[in-house]
């Protein structure tokens, strides 16, 4: 797991990352020698299969060292041979066509937040505007899934006292935006 970033875009109700606002700078972001260093790390590991998951804060806001972890490691895999899985676990807000691109080049898995319908997600997913989330995780989710292989995205529903007591409203939201799996957190 690597924590590319504390800083984040949302300010949800049961955060446990210790986040910072998005504009707090650089220094809350894991820098190039460090981001090598853990690849060099992963890469000493006697097991043929590596998963490199990407967290934070918001991942996407230190797009830049995923990049170079990613092709780091896959740099190194030409000696290694090992079957490498990459996973980004993002809140979607600032996808754009750039991580998209990246994202489909190195058939990275994408991983996102889901807490039910607008309604519920809103509750506890809220930018640091205090507006709440949910349209713009539905709209990429659905760019996303257009241009991933089917199951290459997934999505999470952290339980809280909003949607504990309606999951049936939360699994027809999943089944609407035809997501591949329901995971609880």
């Amino acid at each position: 797991m690597f924590v590319v970033t504390v800083r984040c875009n949302q300010k949800c109700t049961y955060c446990h990352a210790s986040s910072q606002d998005e504009t707090s700078g650089i220094s809350n972001d894991m820098d190039s020698k460090t981001a090598r260093k853990r690849v060099e790390m992963v890469f000493k590991s006697p097991s043929s299969n590596i998963k490199i998951e990407f967290q934070g804060g918001e991942p996407l806001l230190n797009f830049e060292i995923i990049k170079e972890v990613v092709e780091y490691a896959v740099e190194l895999n030409n000696d290694f041979q090992k079957i490498i899985e990459f996973v980004i676990c993002t809140n979607l807000v600032n996808l754009n066509s750039t991580h998209v691109e990246f994202i489909k080049k190195h058939n990275i898995i994408i991983s996102t937040s889901l807490d039910g319908s607008r309604n519920i997600h809103n509750k506890c997913r809220k930018l640091r505007n205090g507006k709440g989330s949910y349209d713009y995780v539905v709209s990429n989710l659905e760019w996303l899934k257009s241009e991933l292989d089917y199951g290459r995205v997934n999505a999470l529903m952290t339980v809280t006292p909003h949607n504990v007591f309606c999951i049936n409203e939360v699994i027809d939201e999943y089944i609407s935006k035809d997501l591949f799996r329901l995971y609880f957190y």
